[in-house]
């Protein structure tokens, strides 16, 4: 394995990393029980608000970035086709038929996520903010996708992770309860207001 294969496999790698952290965190946070929810409006609604648009935003934006082409104009990108390319150059392309076809399946399910981080994460579309609210809002991507793409995502890294004769990474063996942490300290300091009052209580 040539190093420069190696180290855009560990990129890959530490970035599907992330990748999963953040999508368990904001399912732990907003997507597992409602009272969560109102557990952070009780809190600090207006921030835990700023931090759940900032993880979705992010696990679109990393989504789209892993399912880049492997070069803009002359400018390479560290993305999975890449990965394949490399290692049907090692193998042959006979080997990496099935990583393309899961590749191909992947980027299909990835075309809202692609098109909401052309318009609105990565520039800011003219034609979207001059006449997005007439149009109808950009559509939502669904979490249960959003699952199913980090599945697919995680098969094929772990695909060529085995091409390539490396350790694979298990990402579902890692358990990550920050999310789920910082809601029963949450739980258990109470709201703003009660914590003011606490304050106020304890100044007298």
């Amino acid at each position: 394995m040539k190093r420069d294969d190696e180290k855009v496999l560990m990129i890959l790698q530490f970035q599907t990393h992330k990748l999963v952290y953040h999508w368990r965190l904001f399912i732990q946070l907003y997507g597992s029980k409602k009272e969560n929810v109102e557990v952070m409006k009780a809190v600090a609604g207006e921030f835990f608000g700023i931090v759940q648009k900032l993880l979705w935003d992010d696990v679109l934006l990393s989504i789209g970035k892993l399912t880049d082409p492997p070069k803009n104009s002359a400018q390479e990108n560290i993305s999975i086709e890449n990965a394949i390319d490399r290692l049907g150059a090692v193998l042959g392309e006979k080997a990496v038929v099935d990583l393309r076809k899961q590749l191909k399946d992947l980027k299909e399910k990835c075309g809202l996520i692609k098109k909401i981080r052309h318009k609105r994460l990565a520039h800011n579309d003219k034609d979207y903010s001059f006449l997005g609210l007439d149009k109808g809002p950009l559509p939502g991507e669904k979490r249960n996708n959003v699952q199913a793409i980090l599945d697919l995502i995680k098969k094929i890294i772990n695909g060529i992770e085995m091409g390539f004769g490396v350790s694979r990474v298990l990402y579902d063996m890692e358990t990550h309860t920050v999310g789920e942490a910082l809601i029963w300290y949450l739980e258990k300091c109470g709201s703003f207001r009660q914590v003011r009052e606490r304050d106020r209580a304890g100044k007298r």
